[in-house]
C-alpha cells in the first residue's frame, strides 16, 4: 500500500475457521475481519472500495447466519423428535388416570427445545463484525491535489504568456542589450514561482480552510511545480508562438479528469503511454506523497519537476542564441 500497488484488501484471521466452527457450539466466538482502505492513493476510489468490502463483509454474515439457522434447525428438529419418542414411552408406562393430564403436557415439551442459548443470539445474526484501517488516510485533504492543481496550471500559464509578451514587444538596438534582457527574463520564473506558491499555498489555508503539517513544505513544492510549468509553457511558447498556449489550456479540461481516473480502469494505450507524459500528473502525485505518505521533499516527483525545468531552461536558451543569429 505504501508503494501505491494496492488500494485496499481484506485479512482473514489465522482462526477464523476455527472460529467458524465454534458457532454450532455452546460458546460462540465471533470473527473479525479487517478491511484496509489505501485512501491516499486515490481518495476517490477509496470511497467505492470501502462500501465494496462492507458489502462483502455484509453478504458474509448473511450468508453465515442462514447457513447456521439451517443446521440448528435442523439439530433442532432431530432433537425434538428424539425427546418426543422417549416421552411416548414414558406416557406409556404411566397409570390410565394420570396419562391424558400427562400427555398434555408432553406434547408442548418438544416444542420448546432449543439448542440457541440466548446469550449467542446477537452473535449467531452477526457471526463475523469487521474493523475499518485507513493506511496512508487523507482526513480533510481528500481534494488537496487536485483544488491546487488548477490555480498553479493558470498561474505558470499566466506567467509564461506575460513574460513572453514582454520579450515580443520590445525592440532591442543590440545584441547584448537582448541578452541581457533575455537573462533577466529567463530568472524570473523562479521568483514568479517562489513567490505564486506560497500565495496559492496560504489561500488554500484560508479560503479552503486547509491544515498542513509543513506548510512551509508544500509552499516549497507548490513553488517548485509553478517554476517548472512556467518554464515549460515557456519554452513552448517561444518556439511556437503564443497560440501554442492554447495546449495548455485544453489540459485543463482533459488532462485532470485523467489523472483522477484509476490507472487500472483505463485502457492499456492511455495508462501506457498518455498518464505518464502528463506534467501535471508529477504535481498532483507529488503533493499525494507529501501529504498521505509522509515522504520526504525530495521524492520522484520532485526530481522530475527540477528535470522539467532544466529541460525547459535549456530550450529557452536555444531560442535565444537562435533569435540572436538571425538578429545578427
Amino acid at each position: 500500500m505504501n508503494e501505491r500497488e494496492t488500494y485496499g484488501g481484506i485479512v482473514i484471521p489465522k482462526a477464523f475457521s476455527k472460529q467458524l466452527a465454534s458457532l454450532q457450539t455452546d460458546a460462540p466466538t465471533q470473527s473479525t475481519l479487517q478491511l484496509y482502505i489505501n485512501e491516499g492513493a486515490n481518495p476517490a476510489l477509496a470511497t467505492s472500495i470501502q462500501t465494496i468490502l462492507e458489502k462483502i463483509s455484509t453478504q458474509l454474515n448473511t450468508t453465515l447466519s442462514a447457513q447456521i439457522a439451517v443446521k440448528l434447525q435442523q439439530e433442532t428438529d432431530a432433537a425434538s423428535k428424539q425427546v418426543a419418542t422417549q416421552l411416548e414411552s414414558m406416557l406409556q408406562m404411566l397409570p390410565a388416570a394420570a396419562a391424558p393430564q400427562a400427555e398434555n403436557t408432553f406434547k408442548t415439551l418438544p416444542t420448546m427445545i432449543s439448542l440457541v442459548q440466548p446469550k449467542s443470539i446477537a452473535i449467531l445474526a452477526q457471526p463475523v463484525t469487521t474493523e475499518l484501517l485507513k493506511v496512508n488516510a487523507a482526513g480533510k485533504l481528500t481534494s488537496t491535489p487536485t483544488a491546487l492543481f488548477t490555480p498553479v496550471w493558470v498561474g505558470s500559464l499566466l506567467g509564461a504568456a506575460m513574460l513572453y509578451l514582454a520579450l515580443s514587444k520590445r525592440s532591442f538596438a543590440e545584441t547584448r542589450t537582448m541578452r541581457k534582457f533575455q537573462a533577466i527574463q529567463s530568472l524570473i520564473p523562479i521568483v514568479y514561482g517562489l513567490f505564486a506558491g506560497f500565495i496559492i499555498t496560504w489561500f488554500t489555508t484560508w479560503i479552503l480552510g486547509y491544515e498542513f503539517d509543513s506548510f512551509l513544505q508544500i509552499a516549497l513544492f507548490v513553488s517548485l511545480a509553478v517554476t517548472a510549468f512556467c518554464y515549460m509553457m515557456l519554452a513552448t511558447i517561444k518556439w511556437l508562438k503564443l497560440p501554442s498556449a492554447v495546449l495548455f489550456a485544453l489540459l485543463i479540461f482533459f488532462g485532470l479528469p485523467l489523472i483522477q481516473v484509476v490507472p487500472e480502469m483505463v485502457p492499456h494505450f492511455y495508462s501506457a503511454y498518455i498518464l505518464p507524459w502528463l506534467p501535471m500528473k508529477f504535481l498532483i502525485e507529488g503533493l499525494k506523497e507529501l501529504l498521505f505518505f509522509d515522504n520526504s521533499f525530495m521524492n520522484h516527483n520532485t526530481n522530475v519537476l527540477i528535470g522539467i525545468t532544466i529541460v525547459s531552461f535549456i530550450v529557452i536558451w536555444l531560442k535565444n542564441v537562435v533569435t540572436k543569429k538571425n538578429a545578427a
